[in-house]
């Protein structure tokens, strides 16, 4: 049985798709910062969350293809992936983002606006049937 071992250049290039796919996680935490207003903490939190889930990528990541070896090559990579990403598609996912966020905030307001005034109708219905019975039962 012949056993093929991967070179570094193979390894670099997995690595540099590796930084791609961190850079779609990275835009994923981008894309929800843009629907939801947070504050510097929970910014904070998400960037601890988002390292975590880099590094654990990036240990496992080491573990299939360099026996748990890092080696500058592989963070080279990763890096390199990233930037390429974050300068070329990540630029345009983020813009398109901004506009469907800004729609979806459009669409989510008056969606909300409409729930909050079928319930303020349902609301004072309820409080006209509670009085006519008040009346019926003399109170």
């Amino acid at each position: 049985m012949e056993v093929t071992m991967i070179s570094q250049i193979q390894i670099f290039w997995y690595a540099c798709i590796l930084g791609i796919i961190m850079g779609i996680i990275y835009d994923v935490f981008r894309i929800i910062r843009l629907l939801i207003n947070w504050k510097d903490w929970q910014i904070f939190i998400q960037d601890i969350v988002y390292f975590f889930i880099v590094g654990v990528f990036t240990f496992l990541f080491t573990l299939a293809y360099n026996k748990g070896d890092v080696r500058a090559y592989l963070i080279a990579g990763e890096i390199i992936g990233w930037i390429l990403y974050y300068i070329t598609i990540g630029e345009i996912v983020y813009h398109f983002s901004e506009a469907i966020a800004r729609f979806i905030k459009k669409i989510l307001s008056k969606f909300i606006k409409i729930i909050r005034n079928l319930v303020i109708k349902i609301v004072n219905k309820c409080k006209i049937r509670s009085r006519k019975k008040q009346e019926k039962v003399g109170m």
